[in-house]
């Protein structure tokens, strides 16, 4: 349905109701009305929606919400208070303020006309069904294409989701996270407390990015990534447990070269530095240390070899 501006509302801006609802309603504005004679002049409460917007039935819009035009909102959504959706994005040029033509712009000007220039976002965003904005999250309207928000998702607050962007159906999208232009995300998503992922980014379907997580890649369907940079938290695990059989084979051919050198002690060869030879023995490279540690069983130790 369209509606028109409610700067002047004191309740929350609600869909089609009921003649229970409307009277409680109606009860309500009533006795709003009468505190707000003694308010602060030039106070109001209720949320702003543009005459262009399309709100579906049984849609809770809190005080202080700003929807633009060109905004399309389904049926049983809760718009948080301070929510603003179709801000128009965040994207410039730079032009020539003189030239018609930046291409045959003089070099003289590259100093003293040039100047940014906000590009046209010409079209909206599609919210559907169900889905909860938390308290000052801001959507952007879109540039080359509508902004669009999945059935049942639910965004916390202050989330910020910029121009072009595609969330799927019931996502989860928590508190703090930016979200950068034209990112495309799947189904039954998760996007962690504060992460942040760059611009032209798909994540796919029940793709998860963790809290902090600082997205520049890809993110495939399924995977989880961490971090900053965010990478596959089973790539950082099998890195971890590899970083800890290093460990495990560096102290073997550690505690084999002093076993070594004592025999060599104990036998005469050497003087117990590094530099010693046992008859029989050829030079002992690092891959034929690890070679003689993989034998003797070491490669799989998950203990000291001193204790064996």
């Amino acid at each position: 349905m369209t509606v028109e501006w409610k700067e002047g509302a004191l309740l929350p801006y609600m869909g089609k109701l009921t003649t229970a609802q409307q009277s409680y309603v109606d009860g309500q504005q009533k006795r709003l009305r009468a505190e707000e004679e003694s308010a602060k002049p030039g106070w109001t409460y209720g949320p702003s929606v543009h005459l262009d917007a399309t709100i579906g039935e049984r849609t809770l819009i809190h005080p202080s919400a700003v929807v633009l035009g060109a905004v399309t909102i389904g049926d049983d959504c809760v718009i948080g208070p301070n929510v603003v959706i179709g801000w128009q994005g965040f994207g410039y040029t730079w032009e020539c303020d003189t030239c018609e033509d930046d291409t045959t712009c003089p070099p003289c000007h590259a100093n003293t006309e040039m100047a940014w220039h906000r590009r046209d976002h010409p079209f909206g965003v599609i919210i559907g069904n169900e889905v909860e904005i938390g308290a000052g999250t801001v959507i952007d309207r879109g540039r080359y294409r509508d902004t669009v928000i999945g059935s049942g998702t639910k965004i916390d607050a202050n989330v910020f989701i910029a121009h072009n962007c595609i969330v799927g159906e019931r996502c989860l999208i928590v508190a703090n996270s930016q979200i950068s232009g034209s990112c495309e995300i799947g189904d039954d998503c998760h996007i962690g407390p504060a992460a942040m992922l760059t611009d032209h980014i798909t994540v796919g379907d029940k793709g998860r990015c963790g809290m902090g997580a600082v997205v520049v890649r890809d993110v495939p369907a399924g995977v989880t990534v961490v971090g900053n940079p965010a990478r596959d938290i089973e790539l950082r695990r099998k890195e971890r447990d590899r970083e800890a059989m290093d460990v495990v084979v560096e102290s073997a051919l550690e505690w084999a070269e002093d076993e070594r050198r004592k025999q060599a002690l104990a036998e005469g060869f050497g003087d117990g530095s590094d530099e010693f030879s046992l008859p029989g023995h050829t030079d002992m490279s690092e891959l034929g240390q690890r070679q003689r540690a993989a034998d003797r069983g070491w490669m799989g130790a998950t203990r000291s070899p001193r204790s064996r």
